[in-house]
């Protein structure tokens, strides 16, 4: 168990003055996500966020995020210098480039695998999608989707 103060302590002494360009990972607590997360003021929030404020001043929006330019904030980065204001949508087109979003067969309840789409692919028109559905594990739906290239990119 962390002392008391330890976490705070360690985010004052080290992260805040930390003045490097490598990834500086949080110790201490993580969302499931892996992000730093500690108690401050009563709530708990991400060290990742809160360093952001400290460095930029308030988010321009509520709605902005903390980005990692580093695409390491699910390992736990919290260097200042990795982190800026983003808007949702920026956020996550930067993971994709930084492959920090969990696309594809790394999506955790993936059920495909990039053979099993192009196979479905290559079965368009020549099997009824419920029937390509039934032999991959997945709805007659999402046959679709992959057919109409609304999900699944596999570039």
């Amino acid at each position: 168990m962390t002392a008391r103060g330890e976490a705070r302590r360690y985010l004052q002494e080290n992260v805040l003055t930390y003045e490097g360009n490598e990834c500086l990972t949080w110790p201490y607590q993580r969302t499931s996500g892996g992000y730093g997360l500690m108690k401050l003021n009563g709530s708990k929030t991400t060290v990742s966020r809160y360093v952001c404020r400290k460095m930029y001043g308030a988010p321009p929006t509520p709605d902005h995020e903390a980005a990692h330019s580093c695409g390491n904030g699910r390992n736990g980065c919290v260097t200042k210098r990795h982190l800026y204001w983003k808007t949702h949508k920026e956020n996550e087109e930067e993971k994709l480039i930084h492959g920090a979003r969990a696309v594809g067969e790394r999506h955790g309840r993936a059920k495909l695998t990039k053979d099993a789409v192009r196979e479905i692919r290559k079965l368009s028109g020549r099997v009824p999608q419920k029937e390509i559905g039934a032999m991959f594990g997945v709805s007659q739906s999402a046959v679709s989707l992959i057919h109409l290239g609304k999900i699944w990119s596999l570039a």
